[in-house]
C-alpha cells in the first residue's frame, strides 16, 4: 500500500476490518503505508495460531483501548508519528484498565512466534518490523531465497483516481 501523502488523497479507516486495523488507521492518520499492512498481518498470524482474534473491539474506541492494553499507552513521540489531528483527543477518551506485557498475552505461543509478533505489533509504525526484517527473522529465514525474490524499486500507482466516484 503506497502512501498518498504527496498525492493529496483522502485516506480512510475503512480499508480493513476493525480487528486488524493498525493504530494509525484507527486514529485517522494523514498517511499510512506498509507498516499498516505489517500490523494487520501480525493480527492474522496471531489468530491463525491461537484460533481467536487478538483485538476484537466492539467499536473504534474499544479497539484502540484493546490495542493500547497490549502495546501500552503510547508516548508523545509515538502519538506524533501517526500524523493525526484527532489522535491526542481520542486517546484521552480511553479507559485502559492495565497494560499487560505482550509476552503474557502471547504466553501460549512458541517463543519465536512471540518474538516475531512483538516486532510486528508495535504502536509506532516507524518502529514496527519491516518486510525485510520479518523475512530475516529466525522463524522464516530458512524458507527465504533472497536471490529469487523479485522486488520493485519504484512506487506503483494505479491510473484510476481513488477520489473520483464512478457509477455502476
Amino acid at each position: 500500500m503506497a502512501s498518498n501523502k504527496d498525492q493529496g488523497a483522502v485516506l480512510t479507516e475503512g480499508v480493513a476490518t476493525r480487528w486488524y486495523r493498525a493504530p494509525e488507521v484507527l486514529l485517522g492518520s494523514k498517511s499510512y503505508s506498509k507498516p499498516a499492512d505489517i500490523w494487520s498481518f501480525g493480527c492474522i498470524i496471531y489468530e491463525v495460531l491461537a484460533q481467536k482474534p487478538l483485538f476484537n473491539g466492539s467499536s473504534t474506541l474499544d479497539q484502540v483501548e484493546k490495542v493500547c492494553s497490549f502495546t501500552g499507552y503510547p508516548s508523545e513521540e509515538d502519538i506524533e508519528s501517526l500524523e493525526s489531528d484527532v489522535a491526542h483527543s481520542f486517546l484521552k477518551e480511553m479507559k485502559i484498565s492495565a497494560h499487560t506485557k505482550p509476552s503474557l498475552i502471547l504466553k501460549d505461543l512458541e517463543p519465536m512466534y512471540v518474538d516475531l509478533l512483538e516486532r510486528m505489533l508495535v504502536f509506532n509504525p516507524s518502529k514496527r518490523a519491516t518486510v525485510d526484517e520479518i523475512l530475516s527473522h529466525e522463524l522464516v529465514k530458512t524458507f527465504r531465497k533472497k536471490e529469487e525474490e523479485i522486488s520493485c524499486k519504484k512506487e506503483i500507482c494505479t491510473p484510476i483516481d481513488d477520489n473520483k466516484k464512478y457509477s455502476v
